[in-house]
């Protein structure tokens, strides 16, 4: 849960750290500010998944490195726009999103796995717990079978 913290945190430090100038200069600005606003919601909606994906307790440390790499990325178009270095900013914005490319399915087969393997070891221990209250019943029964047979034996003996 750390990891993801320290990611979420660099994450939004980059997201709000990030300033775009509205004006349209040419349009491989507005094509680097559409790319950089695109990666940016490829990056939050990556993030709700494997959130998901950590709640129900699965192993998402392939997707966070997805997740940092992606997110580092995307800084780096952003400190590129602020430079008005549009294609780097493109460039680096497309690569943000190719990062994230499979992270969402990725995180909800995570996801499934993790709930499936909860619900096996439920059951599993429900399993288990009834066999060894069976085991004690029958166990309860032996004793009980045997006590009444020594205790006609005894009587029978004493009878002879």
């Amino acid at each position: 849960m750390t990891k993801l913290t320290v990611s979420v945190g660099l994450l939004f430090a980059a997201l709000l750290c990030s300033t775009l100038l509205f004006a349209t200069v040419s349009a491989s600005q507005g094509s680097a500010q559409a790319a950089i606003a695109s990666a940016k919601k490829a990056i939050v909606n990556a993030y709700a998944s494997v959130l998901q994906a950590e709640s129900a307790e699965a192993n998402v440390n392939s997707l966070i490195i997805a997740l940092n790499d992606a997110a580092n990325l995307l800084s780096k178009a952003e400190l590129a726009y602020s430079a008005q270095d549009y294609d780097s900013a493109y460039s680096y914005a497309s690569q943000s999103q190719s990062k994230l490319a499979g992270v969402a399915i990725q995180a909800d087969e995570l996801k499934q796995t993790a709930l499936s393997v909860a619900s096996q070891n439920l059951l599993f221990t429900f399993l288990s717990l009834i066999v060894s209250i069976a085991v004690l019943f029958a166990g309860i029964g032996v004793w009980a079978l045997l006590s009444k047979r020594d205790a006609r034996n005894i009587d029978e003996t004493a009878v002879i």
